[in-house]
């Protein structure tokens, strides 16, 4: 894969998995929006249907058509309940496309078929649901295709060719492009290859995941940013915190709403922008804040954060295609988007005083989560791929932000730095203590390659609370990485990891660890850093 997987494997285990309930009670009484995810997903889908694809919905209706037509039994399908099933199926195909070819299907293929064509039918708008089982028999290659009245075999087998090259950018449009950008419910979670209906992973199953990554697919990339990604891994790494700290997201919530009220247009005798795009705006807000921002106004940062997020602003608008849209922009709810960024952007707002505190606090938060993110990046099973300067800070929004250039001198210069890690933690800010734990990792790889590329991977401290850990051992090397997750509050630090006994070196710091028998404690893992990675010496 290109890496995608990984990313929101590694941000689903930073996640809090029983905010769920929270989030959504939140996002619902701020938004006004009942509907699940799950059905937002599929009227985006048959929007996109109806639109960009609607050729491509007509070229598959007419295939299908011509299927029917061969055989007396199907002859009487109408075009008309063709396409209504044919949409309905490919509103409800939960992945991005199937693989079937004129091969017999994989059984992962013929369960994920039936199962479409099966929810299909349950909420159809068709009176005979015969039809969707036609559409199953045809993807299944269960159409007789020998004989006088039968279909051709290469008919049937452009259809189902044709089907699974529409869902994909079917999914791709209605999802990334689109969903993305209406569904704000936590905007850390709405990446490439990820399922925002999904908040949070259990460790065990991140485990699961990577056990079987290290079994069937060790050389696979690891990618947690790219040209692509929504926003940049650190402005996600903020974002993620909120599930920590509901309550103090609804607050923040109702204090923005409050603050954007004067500056509000009313279109339609609607309030503009809505509610719906108010939480996105302030997200976006506080994932790219600006570090020069985090202790007072600066006119010069304040001037070039502004002329980034208008362009962001623009962009989420028309990709959600509900007030706006690329095809048919609308101006005056853009204006009104653009001139609340403006009210709240100036220097000595009041916006930017009242919501500075809780934009601190995520920062640090999101510096936790960075670092560990970091950690397991680089050593987990899998090749590791370094999207541009992300070895400092990546606070960047949507494309064309995050493809801004980059100061290649200042990363050069600071990898000469031999500042102690604790002196670089104090100085966060500045990037250079991600760098360090990047280039020690990525130092590590270098001088044991088979360690990680061909290491078991085996889950440490299941019962520890707040922290992910594991063991990479291979060609009498051994190493173990242990990053806390969740916030402070969510861990003992007087909990024991069990290591064994024996002599570790700390990659990441300058130290070497005795641990004796019953293990290290969390506080002595974590005296300078929230993760940690040992190598087993004696």
């Amino acid at each position: 894969t290109t890496g995608y997987d990984v990313l929101n494997l590694i941000d689903g285990v930073l996640v809090d998995a029983g905010a769920k309930d929270a989030l959504t009670r939140i996002d619902r009484a701020f938004t006004g929006v009942e509907a699940s995810y799950g059905e937002q997903l599929r009227d985006a889908k048959h929007e996109v249907l109806e639109g960009s694809f609607a050729s491509e919905l007509e070229v598959l209706t007419s295939d299908l058509k011509r299927i029917a037509d061969a055989d007396r039994r199907t002859r009487d399908y109408t075009v008309f309940a063709m396409r209504i099933a044919l949409a309905e199926i490919v509103a409800r195909f939960p992945v991005y496309r199937s693989y079937v070819t004129s091969d017999d299907p994989s059984p992962d293929d013929v369960t994920l078929i039936e199962d479409t064509i099966a929810a299909a039918q349950k909420t159809s708008r068709l009176p005979d649901r015969s039809l969707h089982d036609f559409v199953g028999a045809a993807l299944l290659g269960r159409i007789e295709t020998e004989g006088p009245g039968r279909p051709t075999r290469e008919h049937v087998a452009r259809f189902r060719r044709r089907f699974q090259q529409l869902t994909g950018p079917v999914m791709a449009k209605s999802l990334e492009d689109t969903l993305f950008y209406r569904f704000p419910r936590l905007l850390a979670l709405n990446e490439v290859g990820g399922d925002p209906g999904h908040v949070g992973l259990s460790v065990a199953e991140f485990h699961a995941q990577n056990a079987d990554r290290a079994r069937s697919w060790p050389a696979a990339m690891i990618a947690t940013a790219t040209h692509d990604t929504k926003r940049g891994e650190d402005a996600r790494a903020r974002l993620l915190a909120l599930a920590d700290r509901p309550e103090a997201w609804k607050a923040a919530l109702d204090a923005f709403a409050e603050l954007a009220a004067p500056h509000l247009a009313t279109i339609d005798g609607e309030a503009a922008p809505d509610r719906i795009d108010l939480s996105i705006l302030l997200q976006g807000l506080l994932g790219a804040w600006p570090l020069e921002l985090l202790d007072g106004d600066d006119a010069g940062a304040i001037e070039a954060f502004r002329t980034r997020f208008l362009g962001f602003v623009e962009k989420a608008l028309r990709e959600a295609k509900r007030h706006s849209s690329w095809v048919n922009p609308d101006e005056a709810y853009e204006g009104a988007a653009k001139a609340l960024v403006e009210a709240v952007l100036a220097p000595g707002s009041a916006a930017l005083a009242r919501l500075r505190p809780f934009a601190r606090e995520l920062a640090e938060a999101g510096m936790r989560n960075a670092l560990a993110r970091t950690v397991l990046k680089y050593t987990l099973p899998g090749v590791p791929d370094t999207y541009q300067g992300t070895t400092f800070w990546d606070f960047s929004l949507v494309d064309p932000d995050n493809r801004r250039p980059v100061d290649y001198a200042a990363r050069a210069a600071s990898l000469a730095d031999a500042a102690p890690l604790a002196d670089l933690v104090r100085a966060w800010p500045d990037g250079r203590v991600k760098q360090r734990v990047t280039t020690r990792l990525l130092r590590d790889r270098a001088e044991t390659p088979a360690l990680y590329a061909d290491g078991d991977y085996r889950p440490l401290g299941e019962d520890v609370a707040g922290i992910v850990a594991f063991a990479r051992t291979g060609g009498g090397e051994e190493l173990v990485a242990v990053a806390a997750r969740l916030g402070p509050g969510a861990r003992d630090d007087a909990a024991r990891l069990p290591l064994a006994a024996g002599t570790w070196r700390d990659v990441l710091g300058d130290r070497t660890l005795t641990i004796a028998e019953g293990g290290a404690a969390l506080r002595e893992l974590f005296a300078d850093l929230p993760v940690a990675v040992l190598r087993r010496t004696a």
